[in-house]
């Protein structure tokens, strides 16, 4: 069973009752506040069977990655984490969010980036609770106790994953992979700064688009359908942009502040087919080198 990037409420409880249901997480994550996900996970409700993953723990920390707050985990990290998650390689995983759509893409980002059966739950938990479905509703004092599995080191997929010396030889390219920032457009115009980044701007050449502009935030955040998610990359990019990404199989790179909602872009691209990659370090990472005088910025 290959699931697609991102179902709905409906798929996921038709999953739920087959003979392979999946294995549910809750992936909620709150910058500035990064325990505050798994006290909201114990209060409750939660999705039932679910368990919570902490986007911010399993990952890559401290200064070999310039503290960077959501660099990927190594590939024995990321199997460590799944297994204790009771999670094999041959488990479906389904990842919701508290917010709808906010920090549950990274956490299916990561698990697509190591080759892993993953998907997003569209609308997340005020989706799934809008349509009356079941829930746990119990407080609880701490995380439920989960049979660990066995999950083998996996091998990362380099092709959907950037690095600075890949994005700074994209920008130097006479023929450029597209870049597409997530940030918020005073950040991307360098009218604000992006949070503790030494450096406003954006990376020479790419273009702005708020992750905001692929959700629909009413009655709760979720995606956009196909058509208009293609309709607002081609606002981003320029006309047809989307139907001649797919046709030359061109990869469109996004990024961000700090990794987590060019994941929110990244899957909004794989929904529509089109071949993406993921700037890990995003615009943290390339600001600290900017200021060293070792990369462009443009404002």
């Amino acid at each position: 069973m290959s699931l697609p990037p991102i179902i709905s409420h409906e798929k996921l409880a038709e999953l739920l009752a087959s003979s392979t249901p999946p294995r549910v997480i809750d992936a909620t994550f709150v910058p500035g506040a990064p325990e505050e996900g798994q006290i909201k996970f114990l209060e409750g409700p939660r999705i039932q069977g679910s368990t919570y993953w902490n986007v911010a723990k399993v990952a890559t920390r401290g200064e070999s990655v310039h503290n960077l707050p959501f660099m990927l985990p190594s590939a024995e990290t990321f199997a460590e984490a799944a297994a204790a998650h009771g999670i094999t390689p041959e488990t479906p995983v389904v990842v919701y969010d508290r917010a709808g759509v906010f920090a549950a893409p990274r956490t299916v980002y990561t698990f697509r980036a190591f080759g892993h059966n993953a998907a997003l739950l569209d609308g997340g938990l005020p989706a799934w609770m809008a349509a009356n479905q079941s829930v746990d509703s119990e407080t609880l004092s701490e995380l439920p106790a989960t049979q660990s599995a066995t999950y083998p080191t996996p091998k990362l997929n380099s092709a959907v994953v950037r690095s600075f010396d890949e994005m700074l030889a994209n920008v130097n390219a006479d023929s450029r992979a597209p870049v597409v920032d997530a940030r918020g457009p005073g950040m991307f115009d360098g009218s604000i700064a992006t949070g503790n980044s030494p450096v406003r701007g954006h990376i020479p050449h790419s273009v702005s688009l708020p992750f905001g502009g692929v959700l629909v935030n009413e009655p709760y955040a979720h995606y956009k359908s196909e058509s208009e998610l293609a309709a607002t990359f081609d606002h981003a990019f320029g006309s047809g942009s989307i139907a001649s990404f797919k046709k030359n199989g061109a990869q469109v790179i996004t990024t961000c502040a700090g990794g987590l909602t060019a994941a929110i872009l990244w899957l909004a691209l794989q929904s529509l087919g089109v071949e993406a990659a993921l700037y890990d370090e995003s615009w943290l990472g390339w600001s600290i080198r900017a200021a060293q005088d070792k990369a462009p910025v443009e404002v």
